[in-house]
């Protein structure tokens, strides 16, 4: 029993806790090294009529070229025109993302749970497999 509860929780957890680690980072290079700088809205992105989700936006890093990129939307979301602070990798200023969008960790929560839940999930399967020895 205790063998498949732990096989039940490893399966589950695992491929968030891959997903997670992959796609937070990006926001942990940009917490690392990023450089701030101030970026136009361009166009707001809707998940459903009345929430902005993400925002084309368009700055210069450093004074140099302009970088168009889409990040996660600022709270509250600015309107098309309006500026807000980016936080951008000085390295490579496509990789963007919204000073404000950085402040929520929620992938650094989802990838402890997740990992927590695997952790958890191969000592029972351990613990399961000993036990039926």
């Amino acid at each position: 029993m205790l063998l498949v509860l732990g096989g039940v929780l490893f399966l589950a957890s695992a491929p968030i806790a891959v997903i997670t680690l992959v796609f937070g980072r990006q926001d942990r290079r940009l917490r690392k090294r990023g450089v701030t700088g101030e970026a136009v809205c361009l166009e707001r992105i809707y998940r459903d009529a009345s929430t902005p989700v993400y925002v084309s936006c368009r700055f210069s890093p450093g004074g140099s070229r302009e970088v168009e990129a889409t990040v996660a939307s600022p709270r509250p979301a600015p309107r098309v025109g309006d500026s807000f602070t980016v936080v951008f990798d000085p390295a490579d200023p496509a990789v963007a993302q919204s000073e404000d969008g950085l402040r929520h960790p929620f992938a650094s929560v989802v990838t402890a749970c997740s990992t927590a839940v695997l952790v958890a999930g191969l000592l029972l399967g351990g613990a399961g497999a000993l036990y039926e020895l």
